[in-house]
């Protein structure tokens, strides 16, 4: 379900007053219904669990090779939590069942097996509890209560999903490791600089403290800073060692800022498996922070629960003169859950769970091959500025050659770009650039200049020097723009080279080469979405997806269209509020469904797959064609008329929608309303 937020501008240049604007912002939202008693079942291990994983299974659940449509299930809560009475853990799962999922979401029951013990959940629903900064919050899915038997150790939690159509497969996901324990922490101290190191009190650093820990056999650890600052929390000094819970990092205080500074800029890397930063104290500063990577690239992992993930420097700052282009925040499938995300490039590539996140600002793709997105606020997302074509250097032979060219190599941005100088045909000159490495004089457009000048006859003049020079090159379109170049005339006048980021921005975007399977979209809001394309699925066959009660508010700025490329295996497309053209593309199987969605237009369609597109809303600017496409498809309005409020995050249906309701195919919208039985499409309901 949907979460309104009420946004207080931020203030001042500080670190720290940037994260305590943040962090203060109060979540307004609705709950349907606002269950605060669980009445999810419970469930404990087996009789024969001893405390080791795994041990209490006869034989471990096994998930069928998948040989046709299985429901998609995605787990709601991290794994690995430690707890002493009582887990709440739920999953988002669904199936397409004869073209809807009214019916209990398309699934006769999903089975949690824990141990050696099976609990039926018969159906799904909401439930409220408090996230880890006390604020209430409501998710709708498949729950089950995980409660302690008196042996403490390590559980295995699986979960099968039953679909109610016959000829699908059933999906089982797990194992995911649950610590019932006599105490949440077995090692639990604070940082404080200021005062003396006690071992196992207090540490003077966090490095030091992590060392600690890392030292012996500690699995569930807390570290809390009681002290305001800016801390790079370091490696441990002593070999690594594994461990099967979290390493908690909190703050007893506001105002604690992980980060690093310009001298010692780069990775995250303590040399521990997991690291959970946790609750609102807690601001991460990306701007001196390429990345978090854990220490163990197969077992590590870090989880984000209700911090604060920032740049302080903005979403135009470049890194090292390029876009920042690690292709992930934090490295091994992370966990986001309830943080406030400002300012950030790139934020949730490859993350296992993004839920109850508000994020705005940022730039580049929003969710690349993210598995499980469900209940986020986005705002304001536009990569403008890296699309910005600016002049870095004109070039202008004034020889008594015939004739003067320049010819660039490589695509934009390419690790290794050479730069060619020819006088009538011959070459004069070769310069090669690079981005690996600054601090060689091959890194900048003011080397590109300098070397042109050292050609005979040749003039360079350095225009702008603020990006590198692999991303520097010929002008034109976006897609041509720094692209590699031949013969360009320099000897009739002055030539112009422009440094661009060729950003192709999607809002989510399946990895080309991957057959990704098992993905969950949906209640997501976002606003102001500049040049996005909301949806792009391509490359290798996409298998069980659900996408749905999903609203994308996009600028009035054109160009950009969701993409169905890749061959689809029961992927659901429902109710969502695309407010774009959603090119078809792709094979649809007799699994797969598109329907109840507001779309602005169709593309690229194949015909045959009729039957699979149903009751979708076109709006008014959509060809004759295209409204003859699909089973019940109506057209008409735009998104002022169609929406309350879209700018502002405020899609409850008007005029059109209004006008012509449909059987709905997923029982509740995205505020948690259940649907009628004719409802408007889209993603809210009234």
């Amino acid at each position: 379900m949907n979460r309104r937020f009420a946004i207080k501008a931020a203030g001042g240049a500080a670190v720290t007053a940037l994260a305590a604007t943040l962090a203060s912002r109060t979540r307004l939202f609705t709950v349907a219904p606002a269950l605060r008693t669980s009445s999810a079942p419970p469930i404990e291990p087996g009789p024969r669990w001893n405390g080791k994983a795994g041990s209490g299974f006869a034989a471990p659940p096994r998930d069928p090779v998948r040989k046709t449509a299985k429901p998609a299930l995605r787990m709601l809560v991290p794994p690995r939590q430690a707890y002493t009475d009582e887990l709440l853990v739920g999953v988002f799962a669904g199936a397409n069942f004869n073209g809807t999922l009214l019916d209990n979401m398309g699934l006769e029951k999903v089975t949690a097996h824990y141990e050696g013990r099976s609990v039926d959940i018969l159906k799904p629903g909401f439930e409220t509890f408090d996230d880890v900064n006390g604020n209430a919050v409501t998710y709708f899915g498949w729950w089950i209560r995980l409660r302690h038997n008196g042996t403490h150790g390590e559980a295995n939690l699986y979960f099968e999903a039953v679909p109610k159509d016959p000829a699908m497969q059933r999906r089982t996901e797990g194992p995911f490791s649950f610590l019932p324990s006599e105490a949440l922490y077995d090692f639990d101290v604070t940082i404080d600089p200021d005062a003396p190191e006690v071992e196992d009190v207090n540490y003077r650093s966090a490095a030091g403290a992590i060392s600690r820990f890392g030292s012996d056999a500690r699995h569930r650890g807390r570290l809390r800073f009681v002290t305001a600052g800016t801390y790079d929390i370091g490696k441990m000094g002593r070999p690594y060692k594994s461990h099967s819970g979290w390493l908690e990092i909190s703050a007893d205080v506001p105002g604690v800022v992980i980060g690093k500074t310009a001298a010692t800029k780069g990775q995250v890397r303590p040399q521990v498996d997991r690291i959970r930063f946790r609750g609102r104290n807690l601001t991460l500063d990306m701007r001196f922070i390429s990345q978090f990577r854990p220490h163990s690239t197969k077992t590590g992992g870090f989880w984000f629960d209700g911090c604060t993930i920032v740049n302080s420097a903005g979403r135009n700052a470049l890194w090292d003169k390029r876009a920042r282009d690690i292709f992930t925040l934090a490295r091994n499938r992370p966990f986001y859950t309830e943080c406030t995300v400002s300012g950030i490039v790139l934020p949730f590539a490859s993350a296992a769970l993004v839920r109850g996140c508000h994020i705005r600002s940022g730039a580049s793709d929003f969710a690349f091959g993210t598995l499980c997105l469900v209940d986020n606020r986005i705002d304001d997302w536009s990569s403008e500025f890296y699309k910005r074509q600016i002049p870095g250097l004109a070039v202008h032979y004034v020889g008594g050659g015939r004739t003067a060219t320049i010819s660039i190599s490589g695509n934009n941005g390419a690790p290794m770009r050479t730069w060619t100088a020819k006088v009538d045909g011959k070459i004069v000159g070769t310069f090669t650039v690079q981005n690996a490495d600054p601090a060689l004089p091959t890194y900048n457009v003011g080397d590109i200049a300098n070397w042109l000048n050292t050609l005979e006859d040749w003039r360079a003049t350095l225009l702008d020097d603020t990006r590198d020079a692999t991303h520097c090159g010929p002008p034109g379109v976006v897609g041509t723009a720094g692209a590699a170049l031949v013969d360009q005339d320099v000897k009739s006048a002055p030539w112009t080279a422009v440094t661009i980021f060729d950003f192709h921005v999607d809002w989510w975007q399946k990895p080309i080469a991957s057959k990704l399977e098992n993905v969950v979209i949906a209640n997501n809001v976002s606003t102001r979405l500049d040049q996005v394309a909301n949806i792009f699925i391509n490359g290798d066959e996409a298998r069980d997806y659900l996408i749905i009660n999903n609203a994308f508010g996009n600028t009035d700025r054109t160009g950009k269209a969701s993409q169905l490329v890749a061959s689809l295996s029961h992927v659901v497309i429902a109710h969502n509020d695309i407010t774009q053209p959603l090119n078809l593309r792709a094979e649809i199987d007799a699994h797969s469904l598109i329907a109840n969605n507001v779309v602005e237009s169709w593309g690229g369609f194949r015909m045959g797959d009729e039957a699979r597109i149903a009751n979708n809303h076109l709006m008014a600017n959509a060809r004759d064609e295209d409204a003859r496409f699909g089973k019940g498809t109506t057209r008409g309005g735009d998104k002022r008329s169609l929406f309350v409020d879209p700018s502002a995050g405020n899609f409850s249906p008007t005029g059109p929608l209004l006008a012509k309701l449909k059987p709905p195919v997923i029982g509740h919208d995205l505020n948690g309303t259940k649907r009628a039985a004719l409802a408007p499409v889209g993603a809210v309901s009234d």
